[in-house]
């Protein structure tokens, strides 16, 4: 699996061509979308459906606000995270520090992943996880990794931060 990400965020941040993974991401007829949605609501985080039907949003407040978005792959065998961290222009983009960005990503299981846009870049973090086992406990602890991973590199995707 790391090789994988490694070889999805190698293409996708030097190129900055690549599409959002989870963007391409359809529910399954077989895809259990609200059941998920329930599980990760009894764990005390709002969801709130897409008018799809196929993914839902759960808000985090921590240091900072974002939301994170859930969605099955197309056969339905994984769950896919992802939150939307930063937009750049051009300008910003050319700032933005992508060799940094591989190496907080390297750890895993979350990363970074850039998507390209019109007129701006979007950053997102995902994570993906085998949809059977998604236990609650599993849940919750990729949620709070998406989470730390967002928070505890802001100097790196932040602008407002750089220096």
């Amino acid at each position: 699996m790391l090789q994988r990400r490694m070889f999805h965020a190698l293409v996708c941040l030097p190129a900055l061509g690549c599409a959002l993974a989870a963007s391409a991401v359809a529910q399954s007829a077989t895809a259990p979308i609200d059941a998920l949605a329930a599980a990760v609501g009894n764990l005390g985080y709002e969801t709130k459906m897409a008018a799809t039907g196929k993914s839902f949003t759960i808000a985090i407040r921590s240091s900072y606000n974002f939301t994170i978005n859930f969605s099955y792959s197309n056969d339905g065998t994984l769950v896919w995270m992802s939150a939307n961290v930063a937009t750049y222009t051009q300008e910003q983009l050319g700032q933005l520090n992508t060799m940094r960005l591989l190496e907080v990503s390297d750890p895993g299981p979350g990363y970074f992943a850039l998507a390209k846009g019109a007129e701006t870049d979007t950053l997102y973090a995902q994570r993906s996880l085998p949809a059977q086992g998604a236990t609650p406990v599993l849940l919750r602890a990729t949620i709070e990794n998406l989470t730390l991973l967002i928070t505890n590199n802001d100097t790196v995707w932040n602008k407002n931060l750089w220096k």
